[in-house]
């Protein structure tokens, strides 16, 4: 029954000492959470993102785009490259969160916050926005998608 046990104790500590490192050359990215699934114009809409990255050089750029469900209305498509927050650490095995904030409909009166004009073909827009985060080196993560989202005209 010891030998049984030992053999079973030497396996966990191989299988744990074989496990893949947290870290990555190639940064991670997570969705997190949306703050609703249903917006409406004139909410503030916040995407929190889980970031990983070895290097910590991460300070380049966070692509983000909207696809739009609805093909015939392809102008409610967008693109954009975000610069990152100087917040995120700039140390080697980095982790942490992104904040991404969009006001739907209107602009932010300080000028801070981006606006996202909202569905351009007078009916409501479902669609996901998609994630990219680019470091320094170039490594770019795999490209995240949020939950089915909804902005009503």
């Amino acid at each position: 029954m010891k030998t049984k046990i030992c053999i079973v104790t030497v396996l966990t500590f191989c299988l744990a000492a074989c496990t893949k490192t947290e870290f990555n050359t190639k940064p991670t990215l997570e969705f997190k959470s949306s703050n609703s699934l249903v917006f409406q114009r004139g909410q503030l809409v916040e995407f929190v993102l889980k970031f990983t990255d070895k290097e910590g050089d991460i300070q380049n750029n966070l692509y983000i785009e909207e696809v739009t469900k609805d093909e015939s209305c392809p102008d409610n498509n967008f693109n954009t490259n975000e610069t990152i927050p100087v917040s995120v650490p700039q140390t080697a095995n980095s982790e942490g969160e992104i904040l991404v904030k969009y006001y739907y409909g209107i602009n932010d009166p300080n000028a801070i916050i981006p606006t996202l004009p909202g569905p351009k073909c007078q009916r409501n827009d479902t669609c996901v926005f998609r994630f990219a985060l680019v470091d320094k080196a170039s490594n770019s993560s795999d490209t995240i998608s949020s939950p089915q989202l909804v902005f009503v005209y």
